[in-house]
């Protein structure tokens, strides 16, 4: 699911889903290319660990900060968009 809200002066881009969750002994990690936080994923059963660097990327580029919060039966990222 995706969903926006105004906070001070951001813009928050919400993306959440009703998964397993992700562990927090990988949310540190999560970031870095070729992460993989599910051991059993590869590039033959799809993904190369990319995504979520280039997310990471992109917002430190524009002063953006993201963020996760995961908990059994749900993870959100959240983009704090600069208004300024």
């Amino acid at each position: 699911m995706l969903s926006t809200a105004l906070e001070e002066n951001h813009l928050l881009f919400h993306v959440t889903d009703d998964g397993p969750g992700i562990a927090a002994i990988h949310h540190q990690r999560l970031f870095e290319p070729f992460y993989r936080a599910e051991g059993s994923r590869s590039r033959e059963t799809g993904g190369f660990g990319l995504g979520l660097s280039v997310v990471k990327s992109i917002c430190d580029k524009f002063k953006a900060d993201v963020r996760l919060t995961s908990q059994s039966g749900s993870t959100r990222f959240t983009i704090a968009w600069p208004l300024n």
